[in-house]
């Protein structure tokens, strides 16, 4: 299987899982969907993009991402790089997958990266101030910031450096275009 949900995965031995596919989660993608305000004023403004289009699982209709968490590996241990105000942070993996209350669907890397170069990426950007803008220019398509990076920007940034991705416009594309742009370039939507 190429991607995951919360509701597999919470059947399934969470310590078994990452350690099975340790390598594979380097580079893996997890969309959120929760509760809270921003969440949902996000996923107010991109939930019917795609409906007409959609490719996804029935189950996967509703799933609205409001933000994608880049999952790496540091001192031989899997964390999961947040790029949210006020400022990116690192959580690890292991511990979310137990015990967050978001919604969630993981998808595994596909790509043939370098690791180290990837994993070296995202370990600089903890800590870093969130791109406000960046977030507000990826729903509004007519308005462009220079500075500033979001969640789904980071993510594609790094595939950039690798030679992926550059059919997606990083600047532009919300959790829910890199998703769909995933589901649809690997065909996991059945």
């Amino acid at each position: 299987m190429l991607y995951y949900t919360k509701k597999i995965i919470k059947g399934l031995n969470i310590d078994l899982f990452v350690s099975c596919y340790f390598n594979s989660l380097q580079g893996a993608a997890i969309f959120v969907k929760n509760k809270s305000l921003v969440s949902k004023l996000v996923s107010s403004f991109c939930k019917n993009k795609y409906l007409k289009y959609s490719k996804l699982c029935e189950d996967l209709i509703d799933f609205t991402p409001s933000h994608i968490a880049s999952v790496y590996k540091e001192d031989d241990t899997l964390y999961l790089l947040d790029i949210k105000p006020p400022k990116s942070s690192k959580q690890l993996l292991i511990e979310y997958l137990k015990n967050t209350t978001d919604d969630y669907i993981l998808i595994l890397r596909r790509e043939n990266i370098d690791l180290d170069k990837y994993n070296k990426y995202m370990q600089e950007r903890v800590g870093l101030w969130y791109g406000l803008c960046s977030a507000i220019q990826s729903i509004f398509k007519y308005i462009t910031f220079v500075h500033g990076m979001h969640c789904s920007e980071n993510y594609i940034y790094a595939y950039n450096q690798q030679g992926y991705y550059y059919d997606i416009n990083a600047n532009k594309a919300t959790p829910l275009d890199l998703m769909y742009y995933l589901f649809n370039k690997y065909n996991l939507g059945g």
